[in-house]
C-alpha cells in the first residue's frame, strides 16, 4: 500500500496525510511512498499522545454561556483568579450548540468517532437554528421552509447558502465539517482495519476543531 491508497482508505487528502506522517516523525515525501504497518502504528501512537497530553486544549477557548444579559460582564471570584467572560445567549439552540461543542474536545483523545459525531451535531444545531430564524423573520410573501423540512445536513447547508450569502471562509469550513461529520456518523467500511479507522477519526476530529470553533464564533455573532 502506498500513501495515495492509504489516503483513499482513510478518506483524507494526500497532502493532509503526508503532513500528519511528518508530524509523527515518519518520513514520507510523495503519494507513491509505501506505507508499512509500523508506519501506521507510529502515526496512531503520535495521535494518541497528542490528544492524551492535552495538546489541543490550548487551542480551544471555552466560553461560559448564560441566560441573555443586556451587557457582556466580567466576573472575578477573587483577587488572584482569572477573569471570566460571560457571553449572552442570542439564539434558541445556542446552549445545545455549546453542549455539543464542549464534548467534541472532551471525547477526542479516547473516542474520536464520538468526537466527530458531536461535531456533526454542533453543525446541525447551528444550521437548524439559522434556518428557523430566517424562516420566522422572513419578508411577507416570501416562501421559506422551517428546519424540520430538511432531512440531511447537506440539504440544510445548501438551503442556507440559497437564503443568505456566507463569508467565503465559513462556506469552506461548512464543506470540510460536513465531510468529516459524514465519516463520524456512519459505519466504517468493513474492509478497513481498526487501526485505519482510528487514524481516520483522530485526524479528522483533530482537523475539525479550529474550523468548528470559527463556525461557532460566527454563529454566535450572527
Amino acid at each position: 500500500m502506498d500513501i495515495a491508497q492509504f489516503a483513499t482508505e482513510l478518506r483524507l487528502p494526500v497532502a493532509l496525510l503526508l503532513e500528519q506522517f511528518r508530524a509523527a516523525g515518519v518520513t514520507k515525501h510523495q503519494e507513491t511512498d509505501p506505507v508499512w504497518e509500523k508506519d501506521k502504528a507510529q502515526l496512531l501512537n503520535y495521535l494518541r499522545r497528542l490528544h492524551g497530553d492535552g495538546g489541543m486544549k490550548s487551542k480551544i477557548v471555552q466560553l461560559k454561556v448564560t441566560k441573555r444579559r443586556a451587557d457582556t460582564q466580567t466576573t472575578v471570584a477573587d483577587a488572584g483568579a482569572p477573569s471570566e467572560v460571560v457571553i449572552p445567549v442570542k439564539h434558541k439552540r445556542q446552549l445545545k450548540v455549546d453542549h455539543y461543542f464542549s464534548k467534541v474536545e472532551k471525547l477526542l483523545a479516547e473516542h474520536p468517532n464520538e468526537s466527530l459525531n458531536n461535531m456533526r451535531k454542533t453543525v446541525e444545531a447551528i444550521c437548524k437554528d439559522i434556518l428557523d430564524e430566517t424562516y420566522e423573520n422572513k419578508d411577507v410573501g416570501k416562501v421559506l421552509k422551517p428546519a424540520s423540512a430538511f432531512t440531511s445536513l447537506e440539504e440544510m447547508t445548501q438551503e442556507l447558502k440559497r437564503r443568505k450569502p456566507f463569508p467565503v471562509a465559513i462556506e469552506k469550513y461548512l464543506a470540510v465539517l460536513q465531510q468529516y461529520g459524514n465519516f463520524g456518523s456512519h459505519d466504517q467500511e468493513s474492509d478497513n482495519d481498526d487501526i485505519s479507522n482510528e487514524i481516520s477519526a483522530s485526524i479528522m476530529a483533530n482537523s475539525s476543531l479550529l474550523p468548528l470553533k470559527a463556525l461557532v464564533d460566527w454563529y454566535k455573532g450572527f
